[in-house]
């Protein structure tokens, strides 16, 4: 028996499965965003926002600034399948709220 399944839920369950691989690798965190947002972000990066991965500093480019700092795997899968170089990625702890363990992820 052949289940066809669309590619949009293929990548929703990958962006899923890249997020839960990230957060148990780093020991830290928990998985309810990335399981939960999947749908969303897939939605804005695939369908809703003007970007270009091959010239990511374009002038006239959506921004999506995601505060929940748990859910960075979340945002870093999705970047990467939507085809940004998240090697020049750099992942810092947020300093500015001490009180909170929220990261800043830079795109240089």
């Amino acid at each position: 028996m052949t289940t066809n399944i669309s590619i949009e839920t293929q990548t929703i369950n990958t962006l899923r499965l890249l997020s839960n691989q990230m957060i148990t690798k780093a020991g830290s965190g928990h998985p309810g965003i990335a399981l939960g947002a999947a749908p969303i972000l897939y939605e804005l990066y695939a369908n809703q926002l003007k970007i270009n991965p091959e010239n990511p500093k374009m002038i006239n480019r959506d921004r999506f600034v995601l505060s929940a700092g748990h859910g960075a795997a979340l945002l870093y899968a999705t970047l990467h399948l939507a085809g940004f170089n998240m090697a020049d990625c750099k992942i810092k702890p947020n300093t500015l709220h001490k009180k909170t363990a929220e990261t800043l992820m830079v795109i240089d």
